[in-house]
């Protein structure tokens, strides 16, 4: 027998799917309509442990009724669209722990460029009493690729974990 969350799974894919007629691969795309839709997905799975989650079903039924609107006309309809996509998005990434692509390696390269700069930066008084100035530049070019490194492979356990938006 069908559960509830899946009746409403399915009723709202059939919605979604004719919404997305019309609708270029570009603007899906660009307006992250595939992220929406495993976030749907999501919201259906976490519904019946999570109160918000299930409170949110009739909001992302009505945001999908608009979409094709939304997509293809800009203005309040436009804001109100990418102001549910948000509002889905942040939920699931506080309250359930999935992050966008590419989350911990842009931080922590972000990250390792000032760490790298500082400790060239040390390196280069230590040593040369601040006489040799790539030592900073060096020093930062390879905080920024440790950095790299680092939050790649944080990056690739989170897609292993299947747990990116």
């Amino acid at each position: 027998m069908e559960t509830k969350e899946s009746a409403w799974l399915n009723e709202t894919e059939e919605l979604f799917r004719e919404n997305l007629k019309g609708i270029s691969e570009k603007d899906i795309r660009f307006y992250r309509l595939e992220e929406f839709w495993r976030n749907i997905q999501r919201l259906d799975q976490f519904s019946k442990d999570c109160p918000v989650c299930r409170e949110t079903h009739a909001k992302v039924r009505e945001t999908v009724a608009g979409m094709n609107d939304a997509v293809k006309h800009p203005g309040k309809r436009r804001r109100k669209f990418d102001r549910a996509l948000s509002t889905l998005a942040s939920h699931m990434t506080e309250e359930h722990g999935f992050l966008p692509p590419y989350y911990f390696t842009y931080r922590w390269s972000a990250l390792g460029l000032p760490a790298g700069a500082l400790v060239g930066a040390l390196i280069d008084l230590v040593l040369f009493h601040g006489q040799k100035w790539g030592f900073i530049v060096g020093g930062t070019i390879i905080g920024m690729l440790i950095g790299y490194v680092l939050g790649g492979r944080k990056d690739n356990n989170m897609r292993a974990k299947k747990k990116l938006l």
